[in-house]
């Protein structure tokens, strides 16, 4: 009888064991102490014999060093390693992929030479990964996945590397695989996928500094972003306009704005619109070419100088970013 597990394309092919509940195959009926070494032979049994679809497996670990593989790859498409996987110094025809898999121990790539994508997307890594003098001929995705600590070493080499949505435990190993990702899609011309990795490595370096600085550092990653976007200024910028727009119109800080000259209006909607509008076209003004026709009284003036220099720096900025994201 035919293991009943269902895979993406159909049925398992394999025999299903006779003692399995579910009617699953031994490769998918998952592993004990008593049955490891039967489940290791059969495994590495099929590798010599081909078999590269490994989709559901339970497997107690996965060695496949000085292997080569030929074909499209080798699959371990939500599968579940128990312990650790090695592939040094092995030789990958095509991809290897890890998608939707969880590894509870390390995976160690060393002198591995990968012809298509190595793909660890949505993958639960529970050990340490680490890439060293590895070739990587198309693109290496962990988007999405969940890594305890990774390790990819300048002597890899990459066509492309990303870690979109992946979450870190190690947040030192989050900067540095986050810059790695940034170089490679830099040198790709992915610009948005570059400023992507640009903002995680940066978010991943604040929360490694002293607390004190780590909190000053806040306004720089929300409101500029790191200047990888323009819109938190803008927001900002109304933010700060409408606000001290409200504070002028509550304080009567700005002469004459009360005053309708010229309209005859018994609406006390209409006279607070009037009024907000004048204060609001004050704020706007003086937070980007100056004063208008208006001008502050009292106290009021501290918030317009404090307004007029806010306008003149965040104005900087945003254009500063907006050119960096677009001319280039």
């Amino acid at each position: 009888m035919k293991c009943k597990y269902e895979k993406l394309n159909g049925h398992c092919r394999r025999k299903a064991l006779d003692n399995s509940n579910r009617g699953y195959c031994l490769l998918h009926e998952g592993w004990n102490h008593k049955n490891e070494e039967e489940t290791k032979e059969e495994f590495y049994r099929e590798i010599e014999e081909g078999e590269t679809d490994f989709e559901g497996c339970i497997l107690p670990e996965v060695n496949l060093s000085g292997k080569k593989i030929d074909g499209f790859g080798i699959s371990f498409y939500k599968a579940t390693i128990k312990g650790d996987i090695y592939f040094n110094d092995a030789r990958i025809e095509g991809f290897v992929g890890f998608y939707g898999a969880t590894i509870e121990g390390n995976a160690w790539f060393s002198n591995t030479t990968i012809k298509g994508q190595l793909i660890f997307t949505w993958a639960i890594i529970k050990g340490l990964v680490l890439i060293v003098k590895t070739t990587v001929e198309e693109h290496a995705s962990f988007d999405g996945a969940t890594i305890k600590s990774i390790a990819v070493y300048p002597s890899t080499k990459f066509t492309a590397l990303t870690f979109k949505h992946a979450k870190f435990e190690d947040i030192r190993a989050e900067e540095n695989a986050c810059r790695m990702a940034k170089i490679t899609q830099e040198r790709l011309g992915n610009r948005a996928s570059a400023d992507y990795h640009l903002y995680r490595e940066k978010v991943a370096k604040r929360k490694q500094k002293r607390c004190i600085w780590r909190y000053l550092e806040l306004p720089i990653q929300y409101i500029f972003r790191y200047g990888t976007h323009w819109w938190g200024i803008l927001f900002t910028w109304f933010l700060v306009a409408f606000g001290s727009a409200f504070a002028y119109w509550f304080g009567n800080g700005i002469a004459m704005a009360n005053e309708i000259i010229g309209i005859s209006s018994s609406s006390s909607f209409f006279d607070f619109l009037y009024s907000f509008l004048n204060c609001l076209y004050f704020s706007s003004v003086i937070t980007t070419f100056g004063y208008g026709d208006f001008h502050p009284v009292g106290s009021f003036k501290l918030l317009a100088t404090f307004e007029a220099i806010f306008g003149t720096f965040m104005w900087a900025v945003f254009i500063a970013i907006f050119t960096r994201k677009y001319a280039r």
